[in-house]
Formats: structure tokens, C-alpha cells, sequence
């Protein structure tokens, strides 16, 4: 995933709330 800083679908971005920051 490229944009791991800033999801713009919100399917990602829900996806992204469950899943641990990685830099």
C-alpha cells in the first residue's frame, strides 16, 4: 500500500483504524 499516510477511500481508512501505525 502507497499511501499508508493518508487513505483516501474510506474502506482504507476503517481498515487503518484496526491496523498498528507502521512508518
Amino acid at each position: 500500500m502507497s499511501r499508508a499516510t493518508r487513505p483516501t477511500e474510506p474502506v482504507i481508512a476503517m481498515i487503518w483504524a484496526q491496523t498498528p501505525e507502521r512508518v
